[in-house]
């Protein structure tokens, strides 16, 4: 039987039926190409990328071996200053993949230069605040045979206010420890203040000279969180001076 209208079946390994010159379906697709009585298992142009072909009587099937990226996905909100985001993707073929941050075609970030090719890894963060709210990015993952995918687009939110009781006043002056720590160049630091105050958070390296200073006039009381970034590898010591209370903390950067 020669197969002239050839339909796109709706299964879980995403099955599609294609005549020879026809571009493969999405990521991950297992692809048939028909109208030949002897088996083809040479992959009819353009497609390409098939790790498996396997020749039938009236058809022949080929696996795609391009990466499917699951997470993030459309309905994914990366929030600014978060920490510890999944990213997931189906085929696995080699040991390690590259993980890189997209604003359509333009290139962002590289989140991870040489990740395990497990299917699933964490972004430890922080979302930096240069990635702007509400535009739409991608990430782009490609292992080391040159197979690659696109997630869906995704959004960045502005971070979540957390303020104490300004009423009341019940909150303390505390310093809370660096997140991500150990981190790889930029942490979160949180602070609290029980009054309208000016606070510095100055930053050490193990010499003692200032690495960074940042300075913050009339905060309200409550929670509040400093970005520190662009250390090298090393041991720092994170100061708060807010009136007459002094605290410190430690932090290490890795690379």
């Amino acid at each position: 039987m020669i197969m002239k209208n050839l339909s796109v079946l709706l299964l879980s390994a995403a099955v599609f039926l294609l005549v020879p010159g026809v571009s493969e379906g999405s990521e991950g697709s297992i692809v048939a190409w028909g109208d030949n009585n002897y088996g083809q298992c040479n992959v009819p142009a353009p497609n390409e990328g098939f790790v498996a072909v396997a020749g039938g009587e009236l058809h022949s099937l080929g696996l795609n071996a391009n990466l499917h990226v699951i997470e993030p996905d459309s309905s994914t909100i990366w929030t600014q200053y978060a920490t510890n985001l999944p990213v997931g993707w189906a085929g696995v073929y080699c040991d390690s993949v590259s993980i890189v941050l997209y604003d359509g075609a333009v290139f962002i970030d590289t989140l991870a230069a040489s990740a395990p090719n497990t299917g699933s890894w964490v972004f430890s963060g922080p979302v930096p605040l240069s990635w702007d709210p509400g535009i739409e990015y991608m990430i782009y993952i490609q292992d080391d045979l040159g197979y690659s995918g696109w997630s869906d687009e995704f959004t960045v939110a502005p971070p979540v206010p957390i303020g104490g009781d300004e009423s009341t006043g019940t909150c303390n002056y505390a310093l809370h420890n660096a997140a991500p720590n150990p981190s790889y160049g930029m942490a979160l630091v949180a602070f609290e203040i029980p009054v309208i105050e000016n606070v510095c958070i100055t930053v050490y390296d193990i010499s003692g000279r200032v690495v960074t200073e940042l300075a913050y006039s009339a905060l309200t009381p409550g929670m509040h969180e400093a970005i520190i970034s662009d250390l090298h590898a090393g041991l720092y010591v994170v100061r708060m001076q807010a009136g007459g209370f002094i605290d410190s903390g430690r932090m290490i950067v890795i690379r």
